[in-house]
């Protein structure tokens, strides 16, 4: 399974490890720790999480002990990550990625 991260995914992640990093270095190893597993558990079961709308390809999983989702478009060969989304700040801001 091969990922690729929409620009404004990457920027997502970069501004997040960039918040956590000026309050904890700690914190900010593990928030990548956990999206990399997180990652892991979309490569092994790509359909298996929950649809972000009743008409959307675009699925939603959680990132385990931090506040952000991963969104993204699964694909028989690849994944796209739409964003990682905060759970209170903007939502759905990530819509016009996909439309």
């Amino acid at each position: 399974m091969t990922f690729h991260f929409h620009a404004g995914a990457r920027r997502d992640l970069k501004q997040s490890y960039s918040w956590y990093q000026k309050h904890s270095e700690r914190a900010a190893s593990e928030f990548l720790e956990e999206v990399s597993a997180t990652l892991d558990k979309i490569s092994n079961t790509p359909g298996h999480f929950h649809p972000v709308a009743k008409q959307s390809k675009a699925r939603a999983v959680r990132v385990d002990r931090y506040p952000f989702n991963l969104i993204y478009l699964p694909s028989a060969t690849n994944v796209i990550i739409i964003a990682v989304a905060h759970d209170k700040r903007r939502p759905d801001y990530w819509q016009r990625r996909i439309d």
